[in-house]
């Protein structure tokens, strides 16, 4: 999406990411988190809310800070040696291969030498959502992580709110039940949201999840052959017609010399 952004745009982006790291604090807006249910998998019980996986969205900008932020305490970490040798997540260059290739060696390597293993394999409940955040804080200050670099952090985490499309989540819920008891499935190329706002601010950017399909929204959409736009005007639709009718006008005219006027005006 970035690289789609007019270039004229970029040096405000820019200023608004380096205003963040220097001040040391993160804009309340970019702190609000819209959580979209996403079943975990399609067999499951739609009706049945633990069967689902919130997925938090944030601002564009929000995840681009995000991304710099996250890049920047990688390579920190990475140039001083702060990961653990035995650590293969969010890390370069390494990935549960990584991982599963280490533990499978060193397993190897104890049966060679006739010794028994044990491996015991351990999950934990709901992981991301449990980070105790002074924990947290604390640990990146050991970490050599200090001054407005932690003071970024600690407003990072402070503050922060999202909300929940409860008016959408029953209907969602109502179709995912009603298509799974008729053997249906849904084809999200096919599958369009447009979002009519009651006043002329902006609408939000509300993502809906659908028999475990993410469908954002757009600001047309085809409803039986009428091309709909979220401010009703349909000057989409007229356009798209218009620029039909210039398209068989035209094809009409290369060939009306060989036409009767009677078969003219038929096709006109």
């Amino acid at each position: 999406m970035l690289q789609t952004i007019s270039p004229d745009l970029l040096p405000f982006i820019t200023t608004v990411i380096n205003g963040s790291l220097m001040s040391g604090h993160v804009p309340t807006a970019f702190k609000k988190a819209r959580v979209i249910p996403i079943l975990k998998k399609p067999a499951l019980d739609p009706s049945d809310n633990s069967n689902y996986r919130p997925v938090s969205l944030l601002s564009f900008l929000s995840k681009i800070l995000e991304r710099v932020v996250c890049n920047q305490l990688s390579d920190y970490l990475m140039q001083n040696n702060l990961h653990d040798p035995n650590q293969s997540g969010f890390k370069a260059a390494h990935s549960t291969e990584t991982a599963l290739l280490a533990v499978t060696e060193k397993l190897h390597a104890a049966r060679s030498a006739k010794l028994s293993s044990v491996l015991i394999l351990l999950d934990l409940s709901a992981a991301f959502d449990t980070v105790n955040h002074k924990t947290l804080l604390s640990t990146l200050g050991s970490l050599g992580i200090c001054g407005t670099a932690w003071e970024w952090f600690a407003s990072y985490l402070d503050g922060r709110s999202y909300q929940i499309p409860r008016l959408l989540l029953g209907s969602q819920c109502n179709i995912s039940s009603w298509m799974t008891a008729h053997q249906l499935k849904l084809n999200p190329s096919k599958t369009e949201l447009l979002i009519i706002p009651g006043d002329p601010s902006p609408a939000q950017d509300l993502a809906i999840s659908l028999s475990n399909s993410m469908i954002s929204p757009s600001a047309t959409a085809r409803n039986l052959g009428v091309t709909m736009d979220n401010q009703l005007s349909f000057s989409s639709h007229v356009t798209n017609v218009t620029r039909s009718c210039r398209f068989l006008l035209y094809n009409i005219r290369r060939i009306r010399p060989f036409l009767s006027t009677q078969a003219t005006q038929v096709l006109v």
